[in-house]
């Protein structure tokens, strides 16, 4: 396989040439040809002299290589980097696309700057086994990470013994990468919380207690209501009495009546009045809502 590049006026293209015979009706030649996977260098093939040239364009984008060969790598880029090639792997199983057809080589491997995206080579013809590309990049990358960024580091380093371990599968490394991506939401929540000056704190014994403190101040209006009530009944009776000498079951059946129905009420009020402070305490201070 040789490399060349070439640019014209609107594009620039990375030109793979070989002498293989190549069936350009091949399934994996019509996908590469077509298109039609996302995250794959374009790619267009020539025949010129008994040779194949495989034009892949990569205009607006920089090769790995170049990006790093005078900067240092973030957790970020690495982050990125390797997210977008274990998508890519399982996609490729998708379309029933060889994983050996991919090239990792840092020549090969492009970053978009407008669109912030990376995309990779495939070469269906000069195959290599993807999990010792992927021992090869990750053998490149570790010098170029910025030892100062000490999570860039870590991810590195975590990689770089994932990768090196004997039978190590892609679902291993994407353990990897979500560990480190869990990490990441966290600290972003820990940034949030820690920056929203309006949010109160209050430990959970605290908001206990209120809750506690709330269900005893609704009870009180509750339990005033029904003695108030049974007392008037009371002395309705009482009164009746006084003014009435024959006895009549009447009254107390009218006396009972009320004795419901003012027990009824004042459940409702007591039910109600829990159900709002409960309402309360759940959404905490007002400037909590505010987040």
């Amino acid at each position: 396989m040789e490399i060349s590049y070439k640019r014209d006026l609107n594009h620039n293209y990375l030109i793979l040439k070989t002498t293989e015979r190549i069936d350009t009706e091949d399934y994996q030649m019509r996908l590469l040809t077509g298109n039609h996977v996302v995250g794959f260098l374009p790619c267009m093939v020539q025949m010129v002299d008994n040779q194949v040239l495989f034009y892949y364009e990569i205009t607006t984008k920089q090769s790995l290589a170049s990006i790093y060969e005078h900067q240092k790598m973030k957790r970020e880029d690495l982050s990125s980097l390797f997210d977008s090639l274990v998508k890519k792997i399982e996609e490729m199983r998708d379309f029933l696309l060889d994983a050996k057809g991919l090239i990792l080589s840092p020549e090969y491997v492009y970053f978009d700057s407008e669109q912030k995206e990376v995309s990779f080579c495939y070469f269906p013809i000069e195959q290599k086994e993807i999990m010792t590309s992927l021992r090869e990049l990750v053998e490149y990358i570790l010098p170029k990470i910025d030892h100062t960024d000490q999570e860039a580091v870590i991810l590195g380093y975590n990689l770089y013994r994932c990768v090196m371990e004997e039978g190590v599968c892609l679902a291993q490394i994407k353990e990897e990468l979500y560990r480190d991506r869990a990490i990441e939401v966290k600290d972003e929540v820990d940034d949030l919380w820690e920056d929203d000056v309006e949010v109160s704190k209050e430990p959970l014994e605290e908001i206990v207690q209120s809750f506690s403190k709330a269900k005893e101040e609704a009870v009180h209006p509750a339990i005033s209501t029904i003695i108030i009530a049974i007392s008037g009944v009371l002395l309705f009776v009482y009164f009746y009495f006084l003014n009435n000498t024959e006895f009549s079951w009447h009254i107390y059946v009218a006396a009972a009546v009320m004795l419901l129905v003012i027990a009824g009420i004042s459940a409702g009020l007591y039910l109600f009045q829990m159900n709002q402070q409960a309402k309360l305490v759940g959404q905490g201070h007002p400037k909590e809502r505010t987040r």
